[in-house]
């Protein structure tokens, strides 16, 4: 019940289903909290208030209607002072031609019906191979940047975190590593210097490759699936489909990649041109169910064995996922991660 109703309610505010009240008929104080805790959990609460209809909030006991709405509230806060924050980043790089390409975030907000209801983390930014030069000169007009990790710095501007990045994800092993060349490569050739949004088809593998490492380490939300819902439906004419698929069964990324094009399929009616889908199956369940009710791992941690022992934990939880995606037992997995 608790999936059915999500799923409807989200379509009805992305896809412009007609609301179908009587779903909700039987619902109690106890399955309309669940729901809004699910739905806040996976970054859609905005998403699932846009689409109720006065009958509907009738239901709904209002101190949850109250606490939702703050939340709403909070959430467009967030997301105007981004969009500030990344003129100021834009405005101050351009005084030395430095070309900022916004990746995810609020790039992807703009295919939403209501962009400010796309919930936005840390801000991601690449700046077209001046990583250094970028830096240097943010840290000169005296922006505080934080040289983070081999793959991105972080700059603090108006306190709102930005991650500068150098590689377009870790580049522990050869196949991420060629992935990174070529996506770099695609980026340089269809490049255009008249917006900070990347190319359709360089940002759709990119957002791809993010969710599937976020997916295998730590679980995803129903925002990145909403993510890719949105994005299609705006962009897809612009994506060259062939050459998306010719990269995911080039990088290790054909599993996911047709895992989530069907569930986009199954459950938001996203239609790929001469694209085969399939349906259900026993991981589509497990994969569903991971990402309306699986528990987020804390990752860090400063004590090296508790931080192993985080690892196994959650490597031990989803082993599925490694079967589903990657074809590797439990054994083999655990040598390839606990000795990194």
């Amino acid at each position: 019940m608790l999936k059915t109703g999500l799923i409807h309610l989200i379509n009805v505010s992305i896809n412009s289903v007609e609301l179908d009240e009587s779903q909700f008929d039987t619902y109690t104080e106890e399955n309309w909290t669940t729901l809004f805790v699910v739905a806040r959990n996976n970054g859609v609460l905005p998403i699932i208030i846009d689409s109720l209809n006065k009958n509907i909030i009738k239901k709904i006991p209002k101190k949850l209607i109250h606490s939702a709405v703050s939340y709403v509230v909070n959430v467009e806060n967030v997301f105007q002072k981004q969009v500030s924050v990344v003129t100021t980043l834009k405005s101050i790089l351009s005084e030395v031609d430095i070309h900022t390409i916004i990746l995810k975030g609020i790039t992807i907000a703009d295919s939403y019906p209501i962009h400010d209801h796309r919930e936005c983390g840390d801000i991601d930014v690449y700046l077209m191979g001046k990583y250094k030069e970028g830096n240097d000169y943010l840290v000169k007009k005296g922006i505080n940047v934080d040289m983070f990790n081999d793959k991105h710095s972080h700059i603090l501007i108006n306190g709102v975190n930005i991650d500068n990045h150098y590689s377009l994800f870790y580049l522990g092993n050869d196949n991420n590593k060629r992935l990174n060349d070529e996506l770099i490569n695609l980026l340089n050739e269809t490049v255009s210097l008249s917006t900070s949004a990347p190319p359709p088809t360089f940002h759709l593998l990119f957002m791809l490759k993010h969710t599937y490492d976020h997916f295998m380490r730590e679980g995803i939300g129903l925002r990145h699936i909403i993510d890719f819902v949105c994005y299609i439906k705006k962009y897809s004419d612009g994506i060259n489909w062939d050459y998306v698929y010719k990269v995911v069964s080039k990088y290790k990324l054909l599993g996911f990649y047709n895992m989530i094009l069907n569930v986009l399929n199954q459950e938001f009616g996203v239609c790929i041109k001469n694209y085969t889908y399939t349906v259900g199956g026993e991981y589509y369940t497990m994969f569903i169910n991971s990402i309306l009710y699986e528990k987020r791992p804390l990752m860090q941690s400063k004590n090296i064995i508790k931080q192993k022992m985080i690892t196994l934990s959650y490597l031990y939880s989803s082993r599925w996922k490694y079967r589903c995606f990657e074809n590797k037992g439990f054994v083999e997995l655990l040598l390839s991660k606990i000795t990194k």
